[in-house]
C-alpha cells in the first residue's frame, strides 16, 4: 500500500507542477493540452490495451558540480528514483485489475524521435540550484554513464497489486524517454501502445470488502490516474448541502454569507 500510496502521490504532483526555464519541443500536434494523451483500444477480461500520446517535452539546463547539464522534463510525468543514473521522465498511470489475477506489461514503440548531442543530467534527489553546502555530494553513476545502452533497460514495468478505497490496483510505469550515455542520443517514444495482460495467479492485496463510496472530487482525481476507470462502476456520493439552524436574524444569517 506504501508503494502504491507514493506512486499516487508522484501522479498528483505531476499533475500540479509547473516548469520553468525550459523550452518546449513539440513532439505531436494531434494532443490537445501539453500532457500526455491517453485511448484505451480494448479490454476484455484477460487484458487491457492502450495508446499513449506525448504532445511535448521541456528541454532546459542546469548547473551541478560546477558544469552545465541537459536535462528534460515530461509535463504529466515525473523523474526517476536512481541516484546518479540520468535523470530520465517516466510516465505512470493505475490500473484497476481482478483479485486474484497477475499482470504482465508489453510494451510497443509506434513513433519515435532521436535527439543527439543530450549530456543528460544526474539524478540527485534534489534540484541543483536547491543544493546548498550542507545537501548530500554530487550523485554520478559511471558503471550506468559508461554503458554503451538505452536507460532505463526497461520500456515498462508494473507493481505489485496493492488497495485503494477498496479497489485492487497495480501501478504501471511507462519509460518513453531512454537515454544512452556513451553516444548521448535521447530515444523519444511519443507515440507507443502499452498490452497489460491479466494472466496467472497472484492471490496479494485481494479486497476483503466492498469498495467505498468516493466523492465527485475524488471520482475525478480516480479518472485521471486510472487507466480503466470507466470498469470501475464507482459508487459516487451526491453533492452533500448544509442545513444552518439559526435565530430569525437577517445580521446572524448575513454573517455566513
Amino acid at each position: 500500500m506504501r508503494r502504491l500510496t507514493a506512486v499516487f502521490s508522484i501522479i498528483l504532483i505531476a499533475f500540479l507542477a509547473i516548469s520553468t526555464d525550459a523550452a518546449d519541443l513539440t513532439l505531436r500536434i494531434d494532443v490537445q493540452g501539453e500532457t500526455p494523451d491517453i485511448h484505451v483500444l480494448r479490454q476484455n477480461d484477460d487484458l487491457v490495451e492502450f495508446e499513449v500520446r506525448i504532445p511535448l517535452i521541456r528541454l532546459g539546463e542546469s548547473i551541478l558540480n560546477g558544469r552545465s547539464w541537459d536535462t528534460i522534463e515530461l509535463p504529466g510525468g515525473a523523474s526517476g528514483l536512481d541516484l546518479g543514473a540520468p535523470e530520465v521522465p517516466n510516465f505512470t498511470r493505475l490500473l484497476a485489475i481482478p483479485a486474484d489475477r497477475s499482470i504482465r506489461a508489453e510494451f510497443e514503440v509506434l513513433e519515435s524521435r532521436t535527439l543527439k548531442n543530450i549530456d543528460l543530467i544526474p539524478t540527485q534527489g534534489i534540484e541543483p540550484e536547491r543544493q546548498i553546502s550542507s545537501s548530500p555530494q554530487f550523485s554520478f553513476n559511471p558503471e550506468v554513464y559508461n554503458k554503451d545502452s538505452n536507460y532505463p533497460i526497461e520500456a515498462v514495468v508494473t507493481s505489485d497489486p496493492s488497495i485503494m478505497r477498496g479497489y485492487r490496483l497495480a501501478a504501471v510505469t511507462m519509460n518513453p524517454v531512454r537515454y544512452n550515455p556513451v553516444t548521448q542520443e535521447l530515444q523519444i517514444a511519443h507515440r507507443y501502445r502499452v498490452t497489460v495482460h491479466i494472466e496467472g495467479s497472484d492471490f496479494r492485496n485481494n479486497p476483503v470488502r466492498a469498495p467505498r463510496p468516493v466523492s465527485r472530487t475524488w471520482s475525478k482525481i480516480m479518472q485521471q490516474m486510472i487507466v480503466n476507470y470507466d470498469d470501475l462502476d464507482l459508487d459516487i456520493n451526491p453533492t452533500g448541502s448544509y442545513l444552518i439552524v439559526c435565530e430569525n436574524d437577517s445580521e446572524l444569517v448575513n454573517v455566513l454569507l
